[in-house]
């Protein structure tokens, strides 16, 4: 009787934060967000906007509730992370920007802020500089909590509590509101495909002492 065994294979990436960890992996793959663009009525457009402000408070309010548990877990200092995420929220150019599209065209609220979020998304992830390319994942995160905000959606981060015992945690990619979200106590290390050292999501996991390596995008070693 022959005995197969398995081929190691290794893949390289980019040691975010320090450690050592063995374990059972489960592999997240986030759903994306299917937006639809739907013509409104002029009479639809006040509507829209007020589910917009809306979304915009629920998000803000969600933010600052991490915030609130971050800081309690890792300090004040690194829960300041989650600064650059409410002053997307605050942000009164991109907002009346967005606000006067949707009268403008008369599309569905959804589509507009995508399709804005989208176009900033795009001019940061061009820069040379890459502390400025990795704030792009910054204004990513928030974006999928406002449009599940206004899809009036509130499912938390169920993917990540749908499993028992401890994991090492394999994603495309993971947000710094996914790893604020995260059960320290069931998570052994993180890997993701994307990402890079000076990212919040490894900021967050060295602040956490969570093992993470980012980055191992390519074909295995």
């Amino acid at each position: 009787m022959t005995t197969q065994i398995s081929k190691e294979i290794v893949f390289k990436g980019i040691a975010a934060s320090g450690g050592v960890s063995i374990g059972p992996a489960i592999v997240i793959s986030k759903a994306k967000t299917i937006i639809e663009e739907r013509n409104i009525s002029a009479g639809e457009t006040e509507t829209e906007i007020q589910k917009f402000s809306a979304a915009i408070e629920k998000t803000k309010s969600d933010i600052l509730e991490l915030q609130n548990k971050l800081k309690n877990a890792i300090g004040e200092k690194d829960s300041k992370i989650f600064d650059a995420h409410l002053l997307i929220l605050n942000d009164k150019t991109l907002i009346d920007e967005i606000e006067k599209q949707v009268r403008a065209d008369k599309k569905n609220i959804d589509f507009v802020f995508n399709q804005n979020i989208k176009r900033y998304v795009s001019a940061i992830s061009s820069m040379s500089d890459s502390y400025f390319r990795e704030r792009a994942a910054d204004i990513k995160d928030i974006a999928e909590r406002v449009l599940r905000n206004l899809a009036e959606g509130d499912e938390g981060n169920g993917i990540f509590e749908n499993f028992t015992g401890q994991k090492i945690i394999v994603a495309d990619e993971l947000a710094p509101t996914d790893i604020a979200e995260l059960d320290r106590e069931k998570i052994l290390a993180i890997v993701t495909e994307t990402g890079a050292k000076t990212s919040h999501t490894a900021i967050m996991s060295r602040s956490l002492g969570i093992p993470a390596v980012v980055g191992i995008e390519g074909n295995p070693v």
